[in-house]
């Protein structure tokens, strides 16, 4: 087994992510709808302390794919963000893994057991800059695009598809005794398994005059973007059972979007809690985003899984939910007590070691 390594470089500004469920609340408290809620107080003390730091230009709260999440009620949901953002987004999720994977690439084929990563994988520009610019305007511009009745209906139906299939693969595994280690590995070998099979079967189909087939298609479009990343990095030596043997590696299990990932589901799976609703998007969120921030505000369940996988430590991110006002109070007073050094894009490395033989 090989100790691969990750380097993170973090923002010269502080980065914190807020759980979809607050900015839900956030909307509430916008149209005073929200005196009922017991953490009324709380999401007001998170919402007055990342404000004021934001305008301060020392923190940044990006818009960081939660809107994913609002089936309905679309622009509250954005309306809330907005004023805590100041328009900074951040890319999406596929992206995000798509730069994390070709990193680990790059390393791969040279040998290297260090994959460098950086703050610029999730923002297209400095978030700093981009917020002192923001503060300087008076108002901030977002574009705000409803969603039609079809596709919340959709996502409703997704939602529920992947919650049942999630929660009837934990009861087997519970019933077969399957241990989180052999979970984790059917996990890792499910990430790579399906994009190869929907890659094979979609050419097939096209070879065989079967037409184009959108299911396969979508699923298998990030291996095959990333089988044409392998041709320009690896050279023309290389072929394609030394990119399939890249898929299976250390270096590849060492990406964190599916490092991470596989170890949440792999824990899910084999553990004793119902799987909920919301789990697999907030594991699409965690996986994303914890490299790259300070501070990841989730619900008390994920902040429970992050931590008892080590995830926190890691990646040297704080994790919490909205309970955690002592812990947080700290981080907001020492991100107060600091001065924003004027660096532009100068790295801040922090490591993040995962030893694959573990």
């Amino acid at each position: 087994m090989t100790k691969v390594s990750v380097q993170i470089e973090r923002s010269r500004v502080p980065v914190i992510w807020l759980d979809a469920s607050i900015i839900f609340r956030l909307a509430r408290i916008r149209k005073g709808a929200a005196h009922t809620d017991p953490d009324l107080p709380r999401v007001m003390f998170l919402r007055d302390q990342i404000y004021e730091l934001v305008r301060a230009g020392k923190l940044v709260c990006p818009n960081a794919n939660q809107a994913k999440e609002a089936l309905a009620g679309f622009s509250d949901f954005a309306d809330a963000l907005v004023p805590l953002s100041r328009g900074i987004r951040a890319r999406s999720p596929d992206y995000v893994q798509s730069r994390q994977e070709i990193k680990a690439m790059e390393a791969y084929v040279a040998n290297r057991t260090e994959i460098p990563l950086s703050f610029r994988d999730l923002f297209d520009s400095d978030p700093a800059k981009k917020l002192q610019d923001a503060n300087e305007d008076s108002f901030v511009v977002h574009l705000v695009e409803e969603k039609s009745d079809e596709s919340v209906t959709s996502a409703k139906r997704s939602h529920q598809v992947v919650h049942e299939q999630w929660e009837e693969l934990r009861k087997k595994c519970n019933s077969a005794g399957v241990k989180y280690e052999e979970q984790l590995l059917r996990e890792y070998e499910g990430a790579v398994g399906i994009r190869l099979e929907a890659s094979t079967a979609f050419y097939a189909n096209l070879a065989n005059g079967g037409g184009y087939n959108q299911i396969d298609y979508d699923t298998a479009l990030p291996i095959m973007h990333l089988g044409i990343a392998w041709q320009h990095i690896s050279g023309p030596t290389n072929d394609g059972r030394e990119f399939a043997h890249f898929l299976r590696s250390d270096h590849y299990r060492a990406v964190p979007r599916v490092a991470i990932r596989a170890m949440m589901i792999a824990k899910l799976m084999t553990g004793q809690r119902t799987i909920k609703r919301g789990d697999a998007m907030d594991i699409e969120h965690i996986s994303t985003f914890l490299p790259y921030v300070n501070v990841m505000v989730v619900d008390r369940a994920m902040k429970n899984l992050v931590q008892q996988l080590g995830l926190n430590h890691r990646f040297g991110t704080m994790c919490y939910y909205i309970g955690d006002q002592k812990e947080l109070g700290e981080f907001f007073e020492t991100t107060r007590s600091q001065q924003v050094e004027d660096q532009g894009w100068q790295p801040r490395l922090k490591p993040a070691t995962r030893n694959v033989a573990e």
